[in-house]
């Protein structure tokens, strides 16, 4: 993925990977970095700060063989336990369970992935980039109404 297509972390909750922009990111530093009081802006701030550097990230992909490969182990876990609860004792040789069990990994894997693609959470990240921005970038990113007038402090 992209710097321009990532997701970035909010200051105040840095688990959370859900700011949409840079510009997002910029606000949410400028508003943790120091809150403003009545007529107050966030100009001081981001000249103490100097150039701000924004990392932009997306959530790793789970990948098919990473989940054929978990498929695998479950479906081993199965026929072993299967055999060892409900085998013959005396059969040494490898039963049906574990020879035909992992026929079951492709009409699993579908399940398996709409789960994981719909109801699983990603917590690790690749980082996609990261853009280091000027006073003015800061500014133009962030917007006028945020920044406050720029008054030199």
């Amino acid at each position: 993925m992209s710097y321009e297509d990532a997701k970035f972390y909010e200051v105040r909750d840095p688990d959370a990977l859900s700011l949409q922009s840079p510009g997002e990111a910029l606000e949410s530093f400028l508003e943790y970095a120091w809150r403003t009081g009545d007529g107050e802006t966030y100009w001081p701030v981001l000249r103490r700060e100097g150039p701000i550097t924004v990392t932009g990230y997306s959530p790793v992909k789970v990948t098919d063989e990473w989940l054929k490969a978990r498929i695998d182990c479950a479906l081993s876990c199965f026929a072993e336990t299967f055999g060892e609860e409900f085998g013959d004792p005396d059969d040494c040789e490898v039963t049906w369970q574990t020879v035909h069990v992992h026929e079951l990994r492709d009409d699993i894997a579908p399940f398996v992935r709409k789960f994981v693609d719909n109801r699983a959470h990603v917590w690790r990240c690749n980082e996609d980039g990261r853009k280091t921005y000027s006073e003015a970038e800061v500014a133009e990113l962030v917007g006028a109404d945020v920044m406050g007038p720029n008054a030199k402090t």
